[in-house]
């Protein structure tokens, strides 16, 4: 796991004019065209050998397994997962509360409006879970207020820990997303340095192919033009066949 207080002190901006997700196709089509160029390429200067063609192919691998981790989107998808499944049980115990209400209402004088039941009601439809863990907090102290005219309607002890016990798991939830997203800022971060990184290699690419085509080969140039290049990567995922 990446640590995020590593990357709040400096913002890393990319060098890049293209969605992350683009970058990784544009970098394979630039070293496909240096693989079939090379030998030009080596006579031009012998930096671009095997090994420099290698150490590019092996850099845009990296960044590729970078985008999206497993891990990362597996986590997320338990959160939201419990996420729903304790809404849906808070829910349950809103409904139940709008019938206590109902039964009480000859002994209460307050409205389901003032006991905030229509805002957790609302902030429940909404998955809103911030309101909703507020709500739950202010609807358990109205309960707690009114216990002994609520319990001659059929409210329990049980019924107040379930609300208490929901919004304690709502809360831990809600901590959670906050590490998932706040981790994965910092993982941007990172993705945007390794990806900075390929993109400066395709670049000297770019400028070498450009000296050596731009006069005497103007269609092989092409594949060394970044808007050209973001031409067929666009297409290509539009048309993946």
């Amino acid at each position: 796991m990446v640590d995020p207080n590593l990357y709040y002190m400096t913002k890393i901006h990319r060098i890049y004019n293209c969605k992350d997700e683009e970058l990784v196709p544009l970098t394979k089509f630039t070293l496909y065209a240096l693989s079939r160029d090379l030998a030009d390429f080596t006579a031009f200067s012998p930096k671009f050998n095997a090994a420099y063609v290698a150490n590019f192919e092996a850099q845009i691998s990296k960044v590729e397994n970078l985008l999206e981790p497993g891990t990362e989107l597996l986590a997320r998808t338990i959160i939201h997962t419990a996420r729903l499944v304790l809404i849906s049980d808070a829910n349950k115990l809103a409904q139940k509360l709008d019938g206590y209400l109902i039964l009480a209402k000859p002994i209460l004088s307050m409205t389901k409006a003032n006991f905030s039941l229509v805002s957790l009601r609302k902030a429940l439809h909404n998955k809103d879970i911030e309101a909703i863990i507020n709500q739950l907090s202010i609807v358990t102290q109205n309960i707690e207020r009114f216990l002994a005219e609520l319990k001659t309607v059929g409210v329990t002890d049980e019924y107040i820990d379930d609300l208490k016990r929901l919004r304690t798991e709502l809360s831990s939830n809600r901590e959670k997303q906050l590490e998932i997203d706040s981790n994965r800022k910092a993982l941007v971060q990172h993705n945007i340095t390794e990806l900075n990184g390929v993109y400066e290699i395709a670049q000297e690419i770019f400028s070498i192919g450009k000296v050596l085509y731009r006069n005497n080969d103007k269609s092989r140039c092409k594949d060394y033009t970044f808007s050209q290049l973001m031409k067929n990567v666009r297409h290509n995922i539009k048309h993946p066949e």
